[in-house]
């Protein structure tokens, strides 16, 4: 960067960012500067372990017990910032660059920035502040609608469930509904509520996974995001309600028969949560549909149902059954 053209004159802010993108391509030397960042760290990754040495009760000689890895707010790399404050500063650089620019990051730099942080994080600590700023990215300044439909599917989609955390959900949140108004599979009824306009939904199989195999909260957030998508419909899908309903309940079904035949097999606690998980869905959108039916009735809403749900896992057969009664 010190091998930039100086300027001469007064400019404003925006022509000063559009010279710097046009004559020396700012944001691409931002993006290279923090991967190479990341990598030089990565690299370097035994100088950030330290020796946990404890002494013998008799002996009183130190053995080596474990090596831990120093937190990143213990990490200085220039003796100036600490590791968090380098990614941090560095992406504050990169929206500035691109809120007051007028500027969209092009594909292969959004790729960059997602592999270095989330799917190559050092730290969780990497991963979170990506969440964060690809969030308030999408926002705050937005994407080519081309662009985030690609970077939704084959970045946001493809990491794995269990590196999701809160932060990441909303990272997924906001990508989920945002592609998707992009192409018209819903609207927008108020900033944080969008109508259902079309039940072939980009990431609605990956919100499944989240409900399945992500971490409790992930799993809590993901399965209100799913009740919320089925049950507001927009005008136009108003006549389909009873399809959509019974498309969504067998659903459900399928993946209980599964996880369930799974278990027959071999059973896991995994396998018992993401079943119970599914269970939870369906009395969370039974009750949201009974709360939003506000004619007269001749029959008893689900929630005023008496069901018990006894179960039975014996850990010596391995096997899992359950039965109910109403």
């Amino acid at each position: 960067m010190h091998n930039m053209n100086r300027m001469s004159g007064p400019h404003s802010r925006t022509h000063v960012i559009h010279l710097l993108e046009s004559k020396n391509s700012i944001l691409q030397i931002l993006t290279e500067n923090l991967c190479q960042y990341m990598e030089k760290l990565r690299q370097n990754r035994d100088s950030l372990s330290f020796e946990i040495k404890k002494k013998h009760s008799k002996t009183n000689l130190r053995f080596l017990e474990n090596k831990k890895i120093l937190p990143p707010e213990e990490v200085y790399p220039d003796n100036r910032f600490d590791h968090n404050q380098q990614i941090h500063e560095r992406l504050i650089f990169i929206r500035f660059i691109l809120k007051d620019g007028h500027y969209y990051l092009h594909s292969d730099q959004l790729k960059k920035i997602w592999s270095t942080l989330a799917e190559q994080a050092v730290y969780s600590q990497d991963r979170e502040q990506c969440f964060r700023w690809f969030a308030d990215i999408i926002d705050e300044v937005g994407f080519e609608p081309k662009t985030s439909k690609e970077f939704f599917q084959n970045q946001i989609m493809k990491l794995e469930p269990h590196l999701l955390t809160n932060l990441g959900m909303n990272c997924f949140d906001r990508f989920f509904k945002s592609v998707n108004a992009q192409s018209n599979k819903f609207q927008q009824k108020r900033r944080s509520i969008r109508l259902m306009n079309d039940d072939e939904l980009l990431g609605i199989e990956y919100l499944w996974k989240l409900i399945t195999n992500g971490s409790d909260d992930v799993s809590d957030r993901a399965i209100q995001l799913i009740k919320e998508v089925y049950t507001n419909l927009s005008p136009q899908l108003k006549h389909e309600a009873k399809r959509i309903h019974q498309t969504f309940l067998h659903e459900c079904f399928q993946r209980l028969k599964q996880i369930y035949d799974s278990i027959k097999t071999k059973s896991t606690p995994q396998k018992i949560h993401s079943l119970i998980r599914i269970l939870i869905v369906l009395r969370e959108y039974l009750f949201e549909c009974d709360y939003s039916y506000h004619r007269e009735r001749q029959i008893l809403p689900m929630s005023r149902w008496k069901i018990k749900i006894f179960s039975f896992f014996d850990f010596e057969k391995m096997t899992f059954a359950f039965q109910s009664l109403s």
